[in-house]
């Protein structure tokens, strides 16, 4: 039995000897260093049935984590993944025993469990009072918010990443400076809709690289970015013959909706607001009228053309011989082009322009 231990000490010892690469422990599977001696020898080929293994720490840190009878406290520590203590082995059958010479080293890992919770922990920290920013309300967002990289300057488990799922909030690549994320609010163009964002934060472990079973947590906050308030805009519609003479007895109309605006001025010029469909009506006597819409982005001049029933009357025939002598010309079973819009040059959609 003397041999045994003997011989066993020895094996143990150069599995362990020296700190230069120590054998690291999983918390999953290695949660008691004597079982993970005895499972080592069993494996080389020594009996150890009926062999007790004893360990003695080196020091008083090292007791912290590896106890008398081999069970391990694994680290949750947001500064350190990993320990290397030093110990001897006893082995001992009986009255019979030996101890390592020489201190052997192990490392201890980290304690995912632990970690995992710790992580879970740091998550429930970021609310939206701390990435609010100068908003009040996450239903009316206009102003940059406050994302963090982590969820204080100190010592942490984890590192946020933040994502947003709407371009009305637009997230930049991260600050080193200031350990924070850009943001920049795009509100929508008025007269559209709210802008409904779901942001999220994803939070991961510091040594999620070096370890396996570590998780993420992930925190989502629902935002409304409202649109734009409209700017208020003056239209004006500057309307000629075709020989660029003022039309006489000219009349205007403007709506927004069934609503008719009112005009100022010498009544062509209107007030209205920034992204909102006006329909508009330009008649006079002995006039083909105009219609057509617009969407003011800013002061604009609306130039049109009035043509009399007679010039109509010929651009109207002129088009219809243009588009036969097209249709002989390149009509054929695969190819329909130019159509009357790219004949005439139309531009504004109005049929009465584009003849």
């Amino acid at each position: 039995n003397q041999q045994r231990v003997e011989e066993a000490v020895q094996s143990v010892s150069e599995k362990f000897a020296g700190s230069a690469d120590p054998v690291l422990l999983d918390c999953t599977t290695d949660t008691n260093v004597a079982a993970y001696v005895k499972n080592y020898l069993a494996t080389s080929g020594v009996d150890v049935s009926d062999m007790d293994i004893v360990i003695a720490a080196r020091d008083t840190d090292a007791e912290k984590y590896i106890q008398t009878d081999g069970s391990v406290t694994f680290l949750v520590s947001p500064t350190e993944d990993r320990k290397q203590v030093g110990l001897k082995f006893t082995c001992q059958i009986g009255s019979c025993k030996a101890t390592s010479s020489d201190w052997n080293y192990v490392t201890i890992g980290p304690d995912i469990p632990g970690y995992n919770q710790k992580v879970q922990e740091e998550s429930k920290e970021i609310t939206w009072d701390t990435i609010k920013g100068a908003n009040q309300e996450s239903s009316s967002v206009t102003a940059p918010l406050s994302l963090p990289d982590a969820v204080s300057s100190g010592d942490t488990y984890s590192t946020i990443t933040w994502s947003s799922n709407n371009q009305a909030v637009e997230i930049g690549a991260l600050d080193e400076s200031t350990h924070t994320y850009p943001v920049t609010i795009h509100r929508p163009y008025p007269f559209t809709a709210d802008a409904a964002v779901t942001l999220t934060a994803v939070f991961r472990a510091k040594i999620a690289d070096q370890y396996t079973g570590l998780q993420n947590a992930t925190v989502t906050f629902p935002l409304t970015v409202p649109q734009r308030e409209a700017e208020d805009f003056t239209a004006t519609f500057r309307v000629r013959t075709l020989d660029e003479q003022e039309v006489p007895g000219l009349k205007i109309t403007v709506k927004d909706g069934e609503e008719t605006l009112t005009p100022a001025g010498d009544g062509s010029s209107f007030a209205v607001k920034e992204g909102k469909t006006y329909s508009y009506e330009v008649a006079a006597d002995g006039y083909t009228t105009r219609t057509g819409t617009f969407k003011p982005a800013e002061n604009m001049e609306v130039s049109l053309t009035l043509y009399t029933e007679s010039q109509t009357e010929t651009a109207d025939k002129k088009l219809d011989q243009i588009l036969e002598v097209v249709d002989n010309k390149f009509y054929s079973p695969d190819r329909h082009v130019l159509d009357y819009k790219r004949l005439s040059g139309e531009t504004d959609g109005d049929t009465a322009g584009s003849q």
